[in-house]
């Protein structure tokens, strides 16, 4: 846990904690021990610390004086109640439960400490449902945003059935090129394990080998804290992803219809939103609105059960996804909810022929 030790406000000799003692002590591995006889693994001694380190970030961030002071318990405790909304069921517990178990290495003479731990105990929101989402995100006040990352075979190839039929509506235009435009961008991204996002600056390093170049968009924070706004921020990340040579005619059709949208001068988001919204209300009508759900962003969570299923290493797909091995393991689909086969690849292909042009030359990077 050394990578911790310079975040986090725990002495050496918890009896002795006080305000004015907390100050640039180190974190002592020891102290991450059980205090009530349970026994922690490493691994979740590890994790707690992270989180906890993780709450010295965001009272850093939001609070002008964190940066010029060190944290205290009901610091981060208010700190965490404060997003508590913006979290999701079980990322709460986690935090929840590394700082009872910091704040339990502590003196047990301590007012602050025992204040800490009653906040945390008395004004936790409890876990369950409570009604709809206060906003997009999943969050602590709601599970019906808690949906797989994957979905059956079935499923998908009852919505291109459903999109390739309203695609051949040569008496209705706009429903034809929507489904057109939806069916390319489900499938190219279970062919990429693209975020929707890095769809607007995808571009081709080499059309025939199938490498393409992507932007990733979601980066960590590295510079956490307001005393070093002034530094260098980390460069912007890129990495390359190798599409099937199958699948690459899709992929290549797809970012054409991203850069015609582009070319009118529409933002991204707004071809996003629409794309999104037309997938809701065609799964709606396909299977009923306690039905399964697809979303643009589940088709990367395909992507990643269909590369563990055919044998590639979590470092593989975590490197192509743009993402740690750990996350690629946890966080995205299992290896028993992939697609069997190459065939998913080989019948893609089929279907770029809906495409209203589909002789315009590749996109080049």
């Amino acid at each position: 846990m050394s990578d911790i030790k310079d975040h986090l406000v725990i002495v050496d000799n918890p009896a002795s904690y006080t305000t004015s003692s907390v100050k640039d002590r180190p974190l002592d591995e020891e102290l991450f021990t059980s205090v009530s006889g349970r026994v922690v693994s490493e691994r979740t001694k590890i994790l707690y610390g992270r989180y906890v380190k993780t709450l010295h970030k965001r009272f850093g961030l939001i609070h002008p004086e964190g940066h010029l002071r060190p944290a205290h318990p009901i610091d981060l405790v208010s700190t965490l109640l404060m997003q508590a909304h913006l979290l999701r069921p079980k990322t709460f517990g986690s935090y929840r439960s590394g700082l009872v178990y910091w704040l339990n290495t502590l003196s047990d003479d301590d007012p602050s400490v025992q204040h800490a731990l009653r906040k945390l105990n008395t004004e936790c929101p409890h876990d369950g449902y409570k009604g709809h989402k206060p906003d997009r995100t999943a969050t602590r006040y709601s599970q019906r945003s808690m949906r797989s990352r994957t979905f059956s075979r079935k499923n998908f190839d009852k919505l291109k059935a459903r999109l390739v039929k309203r695609s051949e509506r040569l008496n209705d235009a706009r429903v034809s090129r929507r489904s057109e435009e939806l069916l390319l961008w489900l499938q190219a991204g279970l062919a990429s394990g693209l975020r929707p996002a890095e769809w607007e600056t995808a571009q081709w390093q080499d059309i025939e080998r199938g490498e393409l170049l992507v932007q990733t968009a979601k980066l960590k924070l590295s510079y956490a804290f307001p005393s070093i706004k002034h530094l260098t921020p980390p460069k912007e990340n890129k990495r390359i992803v190798q599409i099937d040579k199958d699948s690459i005619s899709l992929v290549n059709q797809h970012m054409l219809a991203v850069r015609r949208h582009l070319d009118t001068g529409s933002s991204f988001k707004k071809y996003y939103d629409n794309n999104r919204n037309y997938l809701l209300e065609t799964c709606i009508e396909i299977f009923g609105s306690s039905g399964p759900r697809l979303s643009l962003y589940t088709m990367r969570g395909q992507f990643a059960a269909n590369k563990k299923k055919a044998g590639f290493s979590l470092e593989t797909v975590g490197r192509e996804m743009g993402c740690s091995w750990h996350v690629a393991s946890v966080n995205y689909g299992n290896k028993s909810a992939g697609h069997r086969g190459k065939g998913i690849d080989d019948r893609m292909t089929e279907d770029v022929k809906y495409v209203s042009n589909p002789d315009t030359p590749p996109l080049a990077g």
